[in-house]
Order: C-alpha cells, then sequence, then structure tokens
C-alpha cells in the first residue's frame, strides 16, 4: 500500500507531469498526444480533491472517449461494481471521491497512461513511450497491500530524469503537506 498521507502530493506531482508532457507533445507537433493529454490532466487534481468529484471525474473519461477510443475500458470499468484490473487492497485517503469508485478511478488513470504509451509509441516518440510505461505503473502501486512508497518515488525520479522540466513533481512528492492547487 503507498502511504496515503502523500497521495495529494503524488496527484500533484502527477499532473505536473502530465501537463509538462503535453507541452512537449504540442511543441513537437505531436496533435493526437497533446490533446489526450489535455482530456486528462485534471485526473489527478480531481483524485486529490478535498470535496466529492465522483461525477467530474466520470465526466472527464467521458471527454477522454471523444478523443480515444481505448479509453472506453476506462469508462466501462468505472461504472461496473468491480473494476477488471487493480482489485488489490485499499487506501485510507482523505480526498473525497466516492469510496466505491475509487480504484475504479485508479483503473482509468492506468488506462489512460497505457493508452498514451502505445498512442507515442505509435507516433515514434520513444521517450514519451517510455515514461508513459513508468507511469501506468503508478496505480497499481497505489493499491497494492505492501508498501511501494518508496518504488513510486523513484519511478518519479526516473521520470524527472526523463522530463528535467518536470523536477517540481520530485519536490511535489517529497512535501510534508499536500500542496494547494494551482488551478
Amino acid at each position: 500500500m503507498f502511504d496515503s498521507k502523500k497521495l495529494p502530493q503524488l496527484m500533484y506531482a502527477l499532473h505536473t507531469i502530465i501537463v509538462q508532457m503535453k507541452s512537449e507533445a504540442t511543441q513537437t507537433n505531436h496533435r493526437e498526444l497533446a490533446d489526450f493529454l489535455k482530456t486528462f490532466e485534471d485526473l489527478p487534481l480531481l483524485l486529490a480533491s478535498n470535496q466529492d468529484e465522483t461525477e467530474a471525474i466520470r465526466q472527464l473519461i467521458i471527454n477522454a472517449v471523444q478523443v480515444d477510443c481505448m479509453s472506453t475500458r476506462a469508462l466501462d470499468a468505472f461504472d461496473e461494481e468491480e473494476p477488471p484490473l487493480l482489485k488489490l487492497g485499499q487506501i485510507e485517503r482523505d480526498a473525497m471521491i466516492r469510496e466505491d469508485k475509487y480504484r475504479h478511478a485508479m483503473y482509468a488513470l492506468h488506462v489512460f497512461f497505457v493508452s498514451m504509451e502505445n498512442n507515442a509509441g505509435m507516433a515514434g516518440d520513444r521517450r514519451m513511450s517510455t515514461a508513459f510505461d513508468y507511469l501506468e505503473i503508478i496505480p497499481e502501486y497505489i493499491l497494492e497491500k505492501a508498501d511501494k512508497t518508496e518504488s513510486i518515488r523513484e519511478l518519479i525520479k526516473d521520470l524527472v530524469n526523463l522530463y528535467p522540466n518536470c523536477s517540481k513533481a520530485l519536490e511535489l512528492l517529497d512535501q510534508e503537506t499536500p500542496p494547494i492547487s494551482e488551478q
């Protein structure tokens, strides 16, 4: 299990990485990648919210489906009783998504990352594909019963090595208190 006290910091770190990758995808004319990243860049912030964001997350997934058909799996899983993947563990948290949908949202995040890895690979962007390969593991680590806090930190560190402009992500993760939303 991931240290639940660090969940908001992790979500802000993921948001920082996604925004940077979207910016790079735009600059390198990977328009489809940038459009898809834009559709779910706020998912980590919604997961870290102190309000019930269940419907906002569902709407975000619906919007992502319109850009990338692979995201249909995420919507299907979000609407099911039990997600088809990431069934391990529970996490205690202060964030406000309905408890019965939390693992579904983690699965949705996983599906988005897998889809982006595939899209980046098809676009020929090996660095971005590698980054999403790292990112897709994080939702599984969050829900595992074993403590994966340090493993997640190492993945974020690897991502910062790939994207040095994301160094703020590691700083956010290492903060003692959750950051204040920058939106």
